[in-house]
């Protein structure tokens, strides 16, 4: 008789109660991993084919090089440049014309949104100084010391092969060359700055 009872209050309804309150965390835990896992799968799935990411193209020299070249230009005889108008002297589509204007405008243009209901849209209010020296209308130390180099190879090069100047010309190129690009390239920004490193 108590060993029957004993059975009987193992298996009460209250110790069944308590098994499966104790047990509860545990399959709700389980379940929301389930659940986690199945709302996974779709977007595991979608972007399964990217693990190896090619690099993307690039856009600098083919597109938005020749857009800013293009916007400095016009912008000496206009305040304001539209897109629309970007996109017919570069000869290329308004929409990529309205891409690069956007990606210029992290550093080289002002740029403000005209976008509406048919579209988006940007226009050119101005050019900044990173603008103006990527374009060429503002020189950079690197620029300038490039064409110091190429001036003096031109001059060296027109000279007749008998000429004294010839190669002293060669010898002040090799000299600058022998100094290494980062000395002339310094010289050069100085010159252009007019302020003479410490």
């Amino acid at each position: 008789m108590s060993m029957s009872g004993t059975r009987r209050s193992d298996h009460s309804p209250n110790s069944s109660l308590a098994l499966k309150l104790s047990s509860a965390p545990a399959m709700q835990e389980r379940c929301s991993q389930l659940h986690l896992t199945r709302k996974a799968r779709p977007t595991l799935r979608r972007y399964a084919h990217v693990v190896d990411v090619e690099p993307l193209e690039d856009r600098w020299v083919g597109r938005d090089l020749p857009v800013l070249i293009t916007v400095a230009r016009l912008l000496e005889a206009d305040d304001i440049v539209q897109s629309s108008d970007v996109a017919a002297a570069v000869n290329l589509p308004e929409r990529q014309v309205v891409l690069a204007l956007t990606n210029l405008s992290q550093r080289y243009l002002s740029v403000e949104d005209a976008s509406s209901f048919d579209g988006r849209d940007v226009y050119v209010t101005g050019i900044r100084a990173a603008g103006l020296e990527a374009a060429g209308r503002w020189p950079t130390p690197e620029t300038a010391a490039d064409r110091l180099l190429a001036a003096i190879s031109r001059l060296a090069d027109a000279e007749p092969a008998d000429s004294p100047r010839r190669p002293r010309l060669i010898a002040v190129r090799d000299g600058l060359l022998a100094a290494g690009r980062d000395v002339l390239v310094e010289v050069a920004g100085s010159v252009i700055t007019g302020k003479i490193p410490l």
